[in-house]
């Protein structure tokens, strides 16, 4: 007696499940850790940093580049009024802003990755302005004291 022949094998399915969809919360988290530092930054500036030198400038009583004259009013108007106020609400409304932007995105990791970059691009920006702008009356200054 011949045993009967068995079926073939089924082939088994090797392909891999569908992705899951991308857990977004880490990206909203970052955005309000990413817009209030750039807030924080600005504040730590306006607030300690440029009065300081705003002083040392009205001491020497030397005439301001447009830069830092702007830098100044900026500072001012940052610590005198609500300034700090109108700081934080935009950071917190680009905060909420880019956590809805990516709510539905099909890759909101993509959409993060340019912000975060054009975030950098901007501080970057504001630094070496900021840096240029208290520079510069550096410059003007040791131009008046040595007599050029």
């Amino acid at each position: 007696m011949t045993q009967p022949q068995q079926p073939p094998p089924l082939p088994l399915d090797y392909e891999s499940p569908p992705p899951a969809a991308p857990k977004a919360w880490g990206i909203w988290m970052a955005y309000f850790v990413l817009w209030p530092a750039m807030a924080l930054i600005v504040t730590f500036l306006s607030a300690g940093v440029v009065p300081k030198f705003a002083k040392i400038f009205m001491d020497f009583k030397v005439q301001l580049p447009a830069t830092t004259v702007l830098l100044v009013n900026f500072s001012r108007w940052f610590t005198s009024g609500y300034g700090w106020v109108a700081v934080w609400g935009t950071a917190l409304a680009a905060a909420f802003a880019m956590a809805f932007a990516t709510w539905r995105g099909r890759d909101p990791w993509r959409v993060f990755r340019i912000i975060r970059r054009v975030m950098w691009l901007v501080l970057v920006l504001l630094l070496v302005g900021g840096a240029w702008a208290v520079v510069a009356p550096m410059i003007s200054l040791i131009d008046a004291v040595s007599g050029k």
